[in-house]
């Protein structure tokens, strides 16, 4: 996770309406579902899995044996039109059925994801692609998949982030929703008391929903299901802004009481190679970059730019990032940056992720050719380029092949060039970079590299550290410098995380306060994302996102979820957050209906706390204390009256 300053929290007034949100809840819980039949599980607790991949397949015992021992109830799987419509006129169930079986054999409850992505459908039934402009092919899918399955799954999801990377060319809900509405129709033809889930969206993706409203989605669903990765609401006041809009814009269109799932979340423990080795590395990067610049600050002035789009969540005046140690970055907005001089400012972080607003790049463009270094890491920068459509929604609106040439700076990946390899571990400094104090880096994991092809002639290109394939030939950059004849200023590019992800005792943490966040906000299933580690590469994000390691043995996040499971039992109910003075202090209250026992969930948010709390179950014989953000669960002895939270004075 980035770092923040120490100063008061800017968005507590966000917090406060996530503890009223949090309240209602208590104090009017949703109402009951439709009626459902007798078999649907009532637990919240569920994982994200692969288990038709070789791997899993091939220790399919030990998978659920993980399973088990957290005390998750609820598998979600993936069910590909690839695969079973591979043959035209027939419908192949081979990789399917088994695991079927044994999931109801192991008492676990399956979450279908009913899905027919282009990339896997080119491999086998090329005719099919795109999905959606095929109906009827969708239709005799979801019929037969359903007509097969109808009386051991009862909800069926559909589709996968479609408002993301799992819809080609770009996200679109007038495509999607067409398939969701065709869904619907087979699906209740087939079981009326079936239910319809929406695709999980990338997080609470307020302008997607709107756009599924737009394009008729009323009406065709029972269920949501959103993606909401990282902390949950204690610790992300984007999770608390968004989810209220998610509501208010449900509730307008008549589905304020429908369910809400998070069928993924998670966090990754990947590593980082480079800052791992040498934090200072994108410092050394961008001294080398101003001297060839021909500017001699010795302590630059650095911004850090804040696109439109991100304003409401990145508030901080002044920000600091754990790859720029000891840099204090000011927060330059869209307005400031029309006339931002590099003499005032040398270096701007153009950008850290994958996305840029429209309104921002003819901006940026401009700094760097009035003489400005602008430094873009841990992605493929401007990869998607969004704008607001005629209702305001936020659209993605073109890629990297148009931002690209505009900014002369390109890159190579598996998909782009022929030949290239899914990813890479050995890496070079070069000399310019060894003669400038950067480490000499042998090992750097890399999926993305960075290329000249777009250059201009008289532009120059400088690599500082190259991904080499295994027999050593140069893939390209992870970090180089784009100098141009026509531009006073630069571009660093840097294509591979700084950052790392959380720690593996961070994910631990994260998993038990964000499954009990979005339960007392109402949430009524969680997904974590996944149960297994889907690689063994330690640099790459989505090798890491395991409660379980490649080799099977658990990480501390496997441990924290059977804690979590054994203390409020398989189907806990939330009562209540009992209130404090402070609203970093968390205590929520659940009731474990296997014996109606009370359990107290308790952590203090603020990372920086130095108050100690005691939890006082009945008399002092009975003393918990609290002060730290590791969840303690304190099953109650005493009714609730006699529960007493003070500060530990």
């Amino acid at each position: 996770m980035t770092s923040r300053t120490s100063k008061p929290h800017p968005w507590l007034s966000l917090l406060a309406a996530l503890l009223t949100l949090i309240a209602t809840c208590a104090a009017q819980p949703l109402p009951p579902p439709p009626p459902s039949p007798a078999d649907i599980d009532p637990s919240p607790w569920g994982v994200a899995t692969h288990l038709r991949r070789p791997h899993p397949k091939a220790n399919i015992n030990t998978a659920f044996a993980r399973t088990h021992e957290a005390g998750i109830r609820w598998i979600r799987e993936g069910f590909g039109a690839m695969h079973i419509m591979a043959k035209p006129g027939t419908f192949n169930f081979e990789q399917y059925d088994p695991l079927v079986d044994r999931l109801e054999k192991e008492g676990l409850q399956m979450l279908p994801i009913l899905q027919g992505f282009d990339w896997e459908l080119e491999k086998t039934r090329p005719d099919l692609v795109p999905l959606y402009k095929h109906p009827e092919a969708w239709r005799q899918f979801v019929r037969a998949v359903v007509s097969r399955y109808h009386t051991r799954m009862k909800i069926w999801e559909i589709w996968n982030e479609q408002d993301g990377g799992f819809w080609k060319p770009k996200p679109n809900a007038s495509q999607y929703v067409p398939l969701l509405k065709i869904a619907y129709e087979e699906i209740k033809a087939i079981d009326p008391q079936a239910q319809v889930m929406v695709g999980g969206l990338c997080g609470w993706n307020v302008d997607y929903l709107r756009q599924m409203y737009a394009a008729g989605a009323a009406g065709h669903f029972d269920i949501m299901a959103v993606h909401p990765y990282g902390w949950g609401p204690d610790a992300n006041p984007e999770a608390v802004k968004k989810m209220a809009q998610f509501r208010t814009v449900m509730t307008e269109h008549g589905d304020g009481q429908k369910e809400i799932w998070i069928t993924e979340s998670g966090s990754s423990t990947f590593a980082n190679d480079i800052t791992a080795k040498d934090p200072e590395t994108l410092k050394k990067a961008i001294r080398l970059s101003l001297t060839r610049l021909q500017r001699t600050e010795a302590t630059p002035a650095t911004g850090f730019f804040v696109q439109p789009s991100e304003e409401d969540t990145i508030t901080d005046a002044i920000i600091e990032r754990e790859w720029l140690p000891g840099v204090k970055m000011q927060r330059v907005t869209l307005p400031q940056l029309a006339t931002l001089q590099p003499a005032q400012m040398p270096v701007l972080i153009g950008s850290e992720n994958y996305n840029v607003d429209t309104s921002c790049l003819q901006p940026l463009q401009d700094y760097v050719a009035r003489g400005g270094l602008m430094v873009n890491v841990n992605r493929i920068p401007f990869y998607y380029i969004w704008d607001n459509d005629t209702q305001g929604n936020r659209v993605q609106v073109g890629s990297s092949n148009l931002s690209h040439p505009m900014f002369r700076i390109a890159f190579e990946a598996w998909w782009t060039k022929k030949g290239y390899p899914e990813f890479s571990q050995r890496a070079a400094t070069t000399q310019t970079a060894l003669a400038a104090g950067i480490a000499d880096f042998s090992t750097v994991y890399a999926n993305r590299y960075l290329s000249p092809k777009n250059l201009h002639k008289g532009d120059t290109y400088l690599p500082l550290i190259e991904a080499k394939s295994n027999n050593g030939a140069v893939l390209g950059a992870l970090l180089a410098l784009y100098q141009f004849k026509d531009w006073k200023g630069g571009i660093l590019v840097n294509t591979t995380p700084l950052r790392s992800g959380v720690t593996e005792a961070g994910q631990a943490t994260l998993l038990q306060r964000m499954y009990l966040t979005y339960l007392a906000a109402g949430v009524r299933k969680i997904f974590f994302y996944d149960l297994h580690d889907d690689g063994q590469e330690t640099g790459e994000m989505e090798h890491n996102f395991g409660l379980v390691r490649w080799n099977w043995s658990p990480k501390p996040a496997h441990t924290a979820y059977a804690a979590m499971t054994n203390a409020l039992g398989k189907a806990p109910q939330f009562i209540k957050r009992i209130e404090t003075s402070d609203p970093h202090m968390w205590a929520l209250l659940f009731r474990r209906t296997e014996n109606n026992q009370h359990v107290l969930a308790t952590w203090i948010s603020d990372k920086d706390n130095r108050t100690r709390w005691e939890i006082i179950d009945g008399d002092t014989t009975n003393i918990t204390q609290v002060q730290d953000g590791n969840v303690r669960f304190i099953p109650l002895s005493k009714p609730i009256e006699q529960l007493t939270i003070r500060k530990n004075m």
